[in-house]
């Protein structure tokens, strides 16, 4: 069973290798959207410590029921399961469903006018963690609404605290000691761009 686990393992690094490129990189200019408040995003040390953090957040203005809100992508470098064996035969199966192994997530801040500098709410469509600790393999992929004030703030901006290894999104704190991520990669677009980039089933 280990041969096995390591010959897959070298498999999905050459496949990974053979598929390195270069793509042209997403707009990096917020300048329009400059008014709304980032989030600052609360990661647990113990992922951090697998080297699954944030590599890129991707911002986008778009309209739900007429009111002005901000789509927003994370994406990851990883997402480690916590079972070391199923981890890498769940990277292998994530890589040639999505053609990434980043871990890409989307969620959505709803605004009250097209200032957008009031936030009412966050919206957690299939991303929300709620109260499950990092290890949870039951239940995830929850969705919730969640009003802005139960959010903490901090110099203005809303905490995001990222609770399990799938990186599912919470306004609660979760149990293990988090590491507050204040600046990160910042680019202009969508879900879809996201996946554009670092997905080699679009073309390099």
């Amino acid at each position: 069973m280990r041969r096995i686990l390591i010959i897959c393992s070298i498999f999905l690094m050459l496949i990974l290798f053979g598929c390195e490129g270069k793509k042209e990189e997403p707009s990096s200019d917020l300048s329009d959207l400059s008014g709304f408040p980032k989030p600052i995003f609360a990661q647990l040390e113990k992922d951090l410590n697998g080297k699954n953090g944030i590599v890129a957040v991707f911002f986008e203005k778009k309209f739900k029921d007429d009111l002005p809100m901000i789509e927003v992508t994370v994406v990851f470098k990883d997402e480690d399961r916590p079972n070391s064996i199923y981890n890498i035969l769940y990277d292998i199966r994530r890589f040639f469903k999505y053609g990434r192994v980043k871990d890409i997530e989307t969620f959505r801040i709803v605004f009250e006018d097209e200032t957008m500098k009031k936030p009412i709410r966050f919206e957690f469509p299939d991303v929300y963690g709620d109260e499950l600790p990092y290890d949870a393999v039951d239940n995830l992929h929850g969705s919730a609404v969640v009003p802005y004030e139960e959010f903490e703030i901090e110099d203005g901006r809303p905490i995001v605290f990222v609770n399990t290894w799938n990186h599912m999104f919470s306004e609660r704190k979760p149990v293990g000691s988090s590491v507050l991520i204040y600046d990160y990669p910042v680019y202009r677009g969508t879900r879809e761009t996201a996946e554009k980039f670092f997905s080699f089933k679009f073309g390099w």
